[in-house]
């Protein structure tokens, strides 16, 4: 048998996430533009994909707040972003391998944020506790079929990260 490895769960904030990537937020930050239909926040965060962007949907289901399988992308970063519900992101430290156990880390995103993250971080589909949620996903175009390592930590570690989120964490328990 493995071992289970907790994660307690933190929410994504621009100071909380900066060694993974960054955080796309509104909060702190003042509308470029303001009318009564609406505000307009330019150049929240930055990155360069380098050519084409492609964008998917990841529909997460209910399920055991557990990740085990990992992958990266060398050379693309990639865009997560919760439409319809809170989700949490098991990440770990850049690397030509999976870090270390204490290399991981959890992080809550609520609609309205997103994360980029940075090439070579390894992460993998977000986890839904308690409802179907639907992400948005974006990365450079062709990156599921050129630029993808996988590692299954459990078959290759006995290794399975078994998350937390605090009460109030919104959707987790």
């Amino acid at each position: 048998m493995g071992i289970d490895i907790n994660l307690r769960a933190i929410e994504a904030t621009p100071q909380t996430f900066d060694r993974f990537g960054a955080v796309v937020t509104t909060e702190g930050c003042n509308p470029v533009f303001e009318s009564p239909e609406f505000d307009f926040f330019g150049r929240l965060a930055s990155t360069s994909f380098g050519e084409c962007v492609a964008f998917g949907m990841v529909v997460a289901r209910p399920g055991p707040m557990v990740s085990m399988v990992f992958e990266r992308h060398r050379n693309t970063p990639e865009l997560i972003a919760p439409l319809t519900g809170t989700v949490a992101v098991v990440l770990g430290e850049k690397g030509d391998a999976p870090p270390d156990d204490s290399g991981f880390s959890a992080f809550i995103v609520k609609p309205g944020r997103a994360l980029i993250i940075a090439p070579g971080v390894w992460h993998f589909a977000p986890l839904a506790s308690s409802s179907t949620v639907s992400i948005l996903i974006g990365f450079r175009e062709g990156t599921p079929n050129d630029d993808v390592e996988v590692h299954n930590l459990e078959e290759e570690r006995g290794v399975r990260f078994q998350v937390s989120v605090p009460a109030g964490g919104d959707g987790a328990q």
